[in-house]
C-alpha cells in the first residue's frame, strides 16, 4: 500500500511538473546588469530531485553609490548555492564597493534559503523583511501552521521544508505599513531609490521592491515568467502567470496583490523571481492582470 506522504509527494512533484513546465533557460552562474546599476543572479533550483524541474530563482544587486544593497538571498540547495556563492563573491571583491543591505521579498527557502550563510560572511551587514512576514523569518512559525484558502496549499504545505529561524535579531530591521521608502528603516538608503509595497497572498509578508531610477518593479512571487512549454523543452513560449500554486496560501490575496501592482505609476518592467526571460514589460503585465479580473 502506497504511504500517505509517498502519494503525497508523487501529486506536488506532478503538480510542479505542470506548473513549471519545462527546464528554465540555462543559468547565466554571474550578476547580469539588466538595468543600469540594478543586477541579477538566475540560477536554478529543483524543488524536486529530478533536472526536469529545475526552475529559475533570481537574487538581485542594487548599486548605490559606494555600495551594494541585495535582495534575496537564493535557495539552499546544492545546485543553487555553490555558483550563487561564488558569484556573489566574486561581484563583490571586484568592486570597492560593501554590501551595506540585505532585502528580502519574503521567507521562503528557495529565496531566503542561503540568509544564514550571508549573515555569517557579511557579520556586519543588516537584513529588512516585512512586519508580516517576520515572524517566519525570525519568530519561529512555520508556513506549515496557515491555514490557505486552496486546496493546493492545505495538501502541499506539508511538503514545504520547515525553516530555520536561528537568526541573530539584533540585525533585524522590520518594514512596516502597506508602502514605504526604504530609506525610512535604513537612513544611508538615498530617498528615492527604492520603496517597498506589500503584496500578500503568496506568503503573509512578501513585498515588492521598485528601482526608481530605472522604473523597474522587483515582483517577489507575485508572478512567474516562465516557459510553458510541457515537460522539457527550453524552446516554449515566455509568459507572465501566476506563482506557483503549492506555497501560495492565500490564492485571492495574491489575485488582489497584482491588482495592487498594476495600479502603481511609473512602472516599466516587472521583473519575477522565476523568470525564463528578462522581465515582463508594463503592457504584458497590465494585459495578464486585466485578463484575471473575474477571478477577484
Amino acid at each position: 500500500m502506497v504511504s500517505p506522504s509517498a502519494l503525497l509527494t508523487l501529486l506536488f512533484a506532478t503538480g510542479f511538473a505542470v506548473h513549471a513546465a519545462c527546464l528554465s533557460s540555462a543559468p547565466s552562474n554571474e550578476f547580469v546588469e539588466v538595468r543600469p546599476q540594478l543586477w541579477r543572479y538566475n540560477g536554478e533550483f529543483a524543488f524536486i530531485p529530478s533536472p526536469a524541474q529545475r526552475t529559475p530563482v533570481a537574487v538581485w544587486l542594487v548599486e548605490v553609490k559606494s555600495s551594494w544593497i541585495l535582495i534575496d538571498t537564493g535557495a539552499a540547495s546544492p545546485e543553487y548555492k555553490d555558483p550563487f556563492l561564488a558569484a556573489l563573491k566574486r561581484k563583490l571583491s571586484s568592486s570597492i564597493s560593501p554590501l551595506l543591505l540585505i532585502l528580502l521579498t519574503h521567507g521562503h527557502l528557495d529565496h531566503a534559503g542561503l540568509l544564514p550563510w550571508a549573515l555569517d560572511e557579511y557579520p556586519e551587514v543588516p537584513f529588512a523583511v516585512h512586519e508580516a512576514e517576520k515572524p517566519f523569518v525570525t519568530g519561529g512559525q512555520q508556513y506549515q501552521q496557515l491555514k490557505g484558502d486552496t486546496w493546493t496549499f492545505t495538501l502541499g504545505k506539508y511538503y514545504m521544508p520547515k525553516l530555520n529561524a536561528s537568526l541573530p535579531t539584533s540585525r533585524q530591521i522590520v518594514l512596516t505599513g502597506s508602502t514605504g521608502d526604504v530609506s525610512s528603516f535604513a537612513s544611508w538608503v538615498p530617498k528615492g531609490l527604492l520603496t517597498f509595497h506589500h503584496v500578500p497572498g503568496h506568503s503573509p509578508g512578501q513585498v515588492a521592491f521598485f528601482h526608481h531610477s530605472t522604473k523597474s518593479m522587483v515582483t517577489g512571487d507575485v508572478i512567474t515568467n516562465m516557459a510553458t512549454s510541457f515537460p522539457v523543452s527550453r524552446n516554449g513560449k515566455i509568459k507572465c502567470d501566476n506563482p506557483f500554486l503549492m506555497p501560495t496560501h492565500m490564492y485571492h490575496d495574491m489575485k488582489k496583490s497584482q491588482q495592487t501592482l498594476a495600479k502603481i505609476g511609473g512602472v516599466e518592467t516587472y521583473f519575477p523571481s522565476h523568470d525564463d526571460g528578462t522581465g515582463v514589460s508594463n503592457a504584458d503585465f497590465q494585459s495578464f492582470v486585466g485578463a484575471q479580473k473575474d477571478e477577484l
